[in-house]
């Protein structure tokens, strides 16, 4: 049978000849996993295998030609439904779903990423091992490239420090940007572990930012005029 809840997740179940599935999942079913478990029949209440999988719609920024807008700040998303588009070179990550943002500078500097809590976000070392890459065309692949990280602690920078508490897996990278330069964010997970919610991180320091408000303003020459000291 076919069930749509309010949210409009779909759950198909269905039931087989066999009586060798645990009574109940040891797990809550996730995106697109078939969950195995007993029930038992009406009337005799024999048992027989029977099975329940949950189907999400896939993420709005699942395909790169509808990559999300990127803005400095920290968003909550997902990986649950997404489907495998582009390409990395770390983390094992070629045939990992992934979803996309983009992000266009108004001038240069830094443009620093992080998925930094992801890992510990549903408790200590059981969230998603993330994988990020930049790209300076969509779809993202390895050919078209800037950066990738796959865990934070062998990053530049120390973006998840005493943040990612357990095991390394967060990711952090950054790249320096030109005056109206585009770049795609891919966000995936490394081969072969759970799909699931992620945190990403997005930050721009401007060259010329003294006050690190993230734009050049009256701001930074206030800034400059508190900590310069005249001889």
């Amino acid at each position: 049978g076919v069930a749509v809840d309010g949210a409009g997740t779909a759950y198909v179940t269905g039931v087989t000849d066999g009586s060798d599935h645990p009574i109940w999942p040891g797990v809550p079913c996730l995106a697109n996993v078939t969950c195995p478990f007993q029930m038992s029949q009406p009337g005799d209440g024999t048992l027989s295998d029977g099975w329940v999988a949950k189907i999400r719609n896939p993420p709005s920024n699942d395909l790169s030609i509808a990559a999300a807008p990127a803005t400095v700040g920290l968003v909550e998303a997902t990986l649950y439904g997404a489907i495998s588009e582009g390409s990395a070179s770390c983390g094992n990550s070629a045939d990992s779903p992934d979803v996309w943002y983009q992000y266009s500078s108004e001038v240069a500097g830094t443009l620093m990423v992080d998925t930094c809590g992801t890992h510990d976000m549903p408790g200590v070392d059981v969230g998603v091992d993330s994988v990020l890459s930049l790209h300076d065309a969509a779809p993202g692949t390895i050919d078209n490239e800037v950066e990738c990280n796959d865990d934070w602690s062998g990053a530049e920078i120390n973006a998840c420090d005493g943040i990612d508490t357990g095991t390394s897996r967060d990711s952090a990278l950054s790249h320096q940007m030109d005056t109206a330069e585009t770049i795609f964010i891919r966000v995936s997970n490394y081969a072969g572990s759970e799909a699931g919610l992620f945190l990403l991180n997005i930050d721009f320091l401007c060259a010329g930012d003294f006050d690190l408000d993230s734009d050049i303003d009256g701001g930074d020459l206030a800034y400059i005029a508190s900590n310069t000291t005249g001889t």
